[in-house]
């Protein structure tokens, strides 16, 4: 019925804010840490290390910018964020899509 699925969808908005939150404070404590160990240790790391170091930090940042897309859809779906709808070169959105994907191929296995 409408009723049972309108609290499904309920259940499951409440369920992702509940992920997104959760996740948002660990991710913020992994990209502090590695700032200060970065800082403490850069003298002693090789080109390597340092641009290893600086992935991982730009990975835990987009797993953070992720977290908060996820919260703005939820409200933009549920009518509590109004749309901003601007002017965009979408060259250039396909173009960093794309040289994040490649990024990622680095590091995938299957």
């Amino acid at each position: 019925s409408y009723q049972r699925l309108r609290e499904l969808e309920i259940h499951r908005d409440n369920l992702i804010h509940m992920v997104c939150h959760d996740m948002k404070a660990p991710l913020q404590v992994l990209i502090l840490q590695l700032d200060i160990l970065k800082d403490m240790v850069l003298e002693k790391l090789d080109n390597d290390e340092l641009e290893s170091v600086d992935t991982l930090l730009s990975y835990s940042r987009q797993l953070v910018l992720m977290v908060h897309c996820m919260l703005d859809l939820s409200k933009l779906v549920n009518g509590k964020l109004p749309m901003k709808i601007t002017l965009g070169d979408l060259q250039d959105s396909v173009s960093e899509a794309l040289t994040f994907v490649q990024s990622m191929s680095g590091y995938c296995c299957l």
